[in-house]
């Protein structure tokens, strides 16, 4: 259930560098929490001195250190409601190429979109051949590359008469696991790619406002994915998230 009542805000407090989406950091009641660390320490101005920041939970969010000096936690993303669908092949196979996942996100203020495609993911299953190693999938990278590379995704949200377009981003980049043919003949059961590839690609919508919207994530002219969901007083639900054209398994 959605927190319906006004002013509440939840924010997910965290260190620079925790990722971003991480629930082990999010804070399920916006009551109030206070993480305190103490007893750290960093380098600044040459010298060592002791870290104590405390990051307030409040109803208006996250709180910053009143002292500049000293580090500033970030106020992350609320998920309202979230849903995820194995991506699978043009073939019909049903081999599992990518992780989906759709999330509806409220962060200042504002409920917004996000769809994620992985090429890794403990349902992901690899390429053909002795090569692969299930849990990635590098057909799958390699095209999540091309489609940022060349600009040839988009979201694309039905809002009124008109159509509003957001391009992508990389969000996880790193090697592919992979099975390894050695010049001696011998096998390498846990190599990796030499290369590195986009292991995640996000698509983000800007803030609706109220009201009911598809929105579909378009690559080379055609859809293939496709997000039905409502948004109403800072909460949302997705009600649908789906691949066009067959090329979904719902887990």
């Amino acid at each position: 259930m959605l927190n319906k009542r006004p002013g509440w805000r939840k924010c997910q407090a965290q260190l620079q560098g925790l990722p971003l989406l991480s629930k082990q950091y999010l804070v399920a009641r916006p009551t109030f929490q206070e993480l305190s660390i103490s007893r750290g320490r960093i380098r600044h101005h040459g010298g060592v001195n002791r870290l104590r920041f405390a990051v307030l939970v409040l109803f208006a969010g996250c709180r910053a250190p009143a002292d500049p000096a000293e580090a500033s936690p970030r106020c992350a993303p609320v998920v309202l409601d979230e849903r995820r669908l194995d991506f699978t092949e043009d073939e019909g196979s049903g081999r599992v190429v990518a992780d989906v996942r759709a999330f509806l996100l409220l962060e200042d203020g504002r409920v917004r979109l996000r769809i994620s495609a992985s090429a890794v993911g403990p349902r992901v299953d690899p390429v053909p051949g002795f090569q692969g190693i299930r849990g990635a999938n590098r057909i799958a990278a390699e095209e999540l590359q091309s489609i940022l590379r060349k600009e040839r995704g988009m979201l694309a949200t039905r809002r009124g008469t008109g159509v509003e377009t957001e391009r992508g981003r990389e969000a996880r980049r790193g090697r592919i696991p992979e099975r390894r043919l050695n010049p001696d003949g011998t096998l390498d059961l846990d190599a990796e790619s030499r290369e590195e590839f986009p292991l995640e690609a996000v698509f983000e919508t800007a803030p609706p406002g109220d009201g009911v919207y598809t929105t579909e994530l378009v690559v080379d002219g055609r859809p293939r994915l496709r997000v039905v969901y409502r948004v109403k007083d800072n909460s949302g639900r997705i009600s649908a998230l789906e691949a066009v054209d067959g090329h979904g398994n719902r887990p």
